[in-house]
């Protein structure tokens, strides 16, 4: 009996692994289509020149970011902390929502659009 209840919680993780993992890997597909449409339409404003700039200061803000929130994570219980981060991302998430759906007129129309309506 015991055998079964082991074999039905490691059966159990393997789902969850596994529903884990494909979800973490939608993300970095839909992550990966955003950052070519970005830099496409940065590219066809700017320029090639400034995109290697802004790919620097990036770079050097990822760094300087992780560097400043290495001790501070380190210090807070870290399923708390994930709890909170996507409570926080939701509430971001349904402000731009919100802003989205309640931009006057004339800014919806002329720059706040979804992709998918500009195709």
């Amino acid at each position: 009996m015991s055998s079964m209840l082991q074999r039905s919680s490691a059966d159990r993780k393997i789902r969850e692994f596994a529903t884990l993992g494909f979800l973490l890997f939608c993300s970095s597909l839909a992550q990966g289509a955003v950052e070519v449409i970005a830099i496409g339409g940065m590219v066809e404003n700017a320029g090639l020149r400034p995109i290697l700039i802004v790919w620097t200061l990036d770079s050097l803000a990822v760094i300087a970011i992780s560097l400043g929130l290495s001790p501070i994570i380190d210090r807070f219980d870290r399923r708390r902390l994930v709890a909170t981060l996507c409570v926080l991302v939701a509430l971001m998430y349904g402000g731009m929502a919100a802003y989205f759906a309640l931009a006057p007129p004339s800014i919806r129309s002329s720059w706040v659009r979804c992709p998918s309506q500009t195709l």
